[in-house]
């Protein structure tokens, strides 16, 4: 993020040094022209004198080296600039493989989230029916021991009434 800002500032930079180094180019050359649009006899029948003449000559030449150094600058911040986007053009790709996986991994604590909770209400079903089934379990048990008692006090009973009876049969003969 600060890295790709500061390479575009850099950039945006280069790219007005470069603006201005054109100028410069372009007022040279301009200037250059309007000198080679007159001869040197021309040039030399204009000035008052061989000095003179000898001054233009030498601000010419000037012009000309001034135009190189521009041009040499120019092709320099050039370079420097296609560096510098290619730079960038690093920093955004890499940027772009870092948001993919930081999606990517959203992506999986997501899913296992969803996973976990998904166990998690499935456990507490399984609870839920397994807590239904032991009450189950226990009203059946406390059911099936009510009804052993009661057919034990039954039985207790019949067989009460059966030992009078077969004490009365006994008494009786």
């Amino acid at each position: 993020g600060l890295e790709i800002a500061a390479i575009s500032q850099e950039i945006t930079s280069k790219d007005k040094n470069i603006e201005g180094a054109k100028d410069k180019v372009s007022e040279i050359i301009r200037q250059l022209y309007i000198a080679d649009q007159r001869s040197l006899i021309e040039i030399l029948v204009l000035h008052q004198s061989l000095s003179v003449f000898f001054d233009q000559l030498n601000y010419l030449s000037e012009l000309q080296g001034t135009l190189q150094s521009n041009i040499n600058q120019l092709q320099t911040l050039k370079a420097e600039l296609e560096v510098k986007q290619q730079d960038l053009s690093n920093k955004k790709i890499e940027l772009l493989d870092v948001q993919a996986e930081l999606e990517t991994s959203q992506s999986l604590v997501l899913a296992t989230r969803d996973t976990k909770s998904a166990l998690i209400t499935q456990t507490r079903r399984s609870e839920s029916r397994y807590q239904d089934l032991l009450t189950q379990a226990v009203r059946e048990q406390t059911q099936a021991d009510a009804d052993i008692r009661r057919l034990e006090s039954d039985l207790r009973y019949k067989l009460s009434q059966e030992a009078d009876r077969l004490a009365q049969l006994t008494d009786a003969t």
